[in-house]
């Protein structure tokens, strides 16, 4: 098992508040001005989000920008799993 990254976690996340809203990746394309391959970079965590673009993302969704970076403060995995474990008992 490989250890993930803030960045993929962020990502993840990004992609979760997305997915809950129903928002295209089209949309957040023509919010960024950016290419569909820019996107999904950053969406897969590939590459990390700059802070102008989870900003913009964040106005979109009417979200504080912290939201992204709930699961994980402090950098702990462990955290991260004990939240979605949280959730998925909800």
């Amino acid at each position: 098992m490989r250890d993930t990254s803030t960045q993929e976690f962020v990502a993840a996340e990004v992609r979760a508040q997305l997915a809950r809203r129903r928002v295209s990746s089209r949309r957040i394309c023509v919010l960024l001005g950016c290419t569909p391959p820019y996107l999904s970079r950053r969406l897969t965590g590939q590459i990390p989000f700059n802070v102008s673009d989870l900003a913009a993302i964040a106005g979109l969704l009417d979200l504080p920008v912290s939201t992204f970076f709930q699961v994980v403060a402090g950098g702990q995995v462990t955290e991260y799993k004990t939240l979605t474990g949280l959730a998925a008992a909800a």
